[in-house]
């Protein structure tokens, strides 16, 4: 029983001290925006796909992380720094399936998104995330809207990890 508890206290002890030397989590690693610029505007969302519900889940979730993540605060269009575009590259979901009977095994939630940023003064490109691919699997019919949210918030940390990234 000791030996446990030792070992408890180790990990503990490690966890807190590399939290220390400034290592942390990605999705909890703190942002900072381009040119210090803190007042934001999702301005414009492209969406190809047919998938009505991913406007406004990515746009929820995107405004969550940074906030949580950054100094932000979102605002009208008139008073932003920065302007945000979304873009939705691709979305699809697909099953593998086994046997005879197509019993499906596993299936998948794939979403290609890109963030850009724009100066809302000159109109200028200030950053961009690049292509950012997630997936996210599942089993069942019964569990492909967790899969999707868990897409959706995957895709937002992510984004948010490469803008704490470039800065």
């Amino acid at each position: 029983m000791w030996s446990s508890v030792r070992t408890l206290v180790v990990w503990l002890v490690l966890v807190c001290s590399l939290g220390g030397c400034g290592y942390s989590l990605s999705a909890m690693a703190p942002i900072e925006l381009p040119r210090g610029q803190t007042l934001l505007c999702i301005t414009k969302f492209e969406n190809p796909s047919t998938e009505s519900w991913l406007e406004p889940s990515l746009r929820a979730e995107l405004r969550d992380e940074f906030t949580r993540r950054g100094q932000v605060r979102w605002v009208g269009r008139n008073e932003a720094e920065t302007l945000v575009t979304i873009r939705v590259l691709g979305y699809s979901s697909s099953s593998t399936l086994k046997g005879s009977d197509d019993e499906t095994v596993t299936s998948a939630i794939q979403l290609r998104v890109a963030v850009d940023m724009y100066n809302a003064n000159d109109h200028n490109l200030i950053w961009t995330s690049g292509t950012i691919y997630v997936s996210q699997s599942f089993k069942g019919e019964s569990n492909e809207q967790d899969a999707r949210e868990d897409a959706v918030r995957l895709a937002a940390e992510r984004i948010a990890d490469r803008l704490g990234q470039a800065f």
